[in-house]
């Protein structure tokens, strides 16, 4: 993943919205304070302010869909760490935080994502 884009929101206190790319797909992130610098590779998972509506899905295929509000978007994942709350949609490593007990590693789930985030 890389930081495409950077529009600067407050520029003296490091808050941005961004464009992150894995090569083939964007999504847009808020980042504060961002620490990554133009086309700076991020080895670390993005994260989500508020996860809503989980399910275990049985079709075994990423999403990724903008909605209306800027950062938000309703994603279909692979939990790759459910301890953690990791999934991966496509090459994007998103920390959903808590995830129920009932789901597993290897899992694909749905949620509404709002505010997609950048931080270290």
């Amino acid at each position: 993943m890389k930081i495409i884009k950077i529009d600067w929101l407050d520029e003296e206190a490091l808050e941005a919205s961004i464009v992150i790319s894995d090569g083939t797909r964007t999504i847009n992130a808020f980042s504060h304070p961002l620490e990554f610098k133009l086309f700076e590779t991020i080895n670390v998972p993005l994260n989500v302010l508020i996860v809503e509506n989980v399910k275990i899905v049985d079709d075994a295929v990423f999403l990724l869909e903008e909605q209306t509000d800027l950062w938000d978007y309703h994603i279909v994942g692979k939990v790759i760490n459910r301890k953690d709350g990791i999934v991966c949609v496509f090459d994007f490593e998103i920390c959903l935080g808590y995830l129920p007990s009932y789901i597993r590693d290897g899992e694909y789930i749905s949620c509404d994502c709002t505010r997609i985030e950048l931080y270290l």
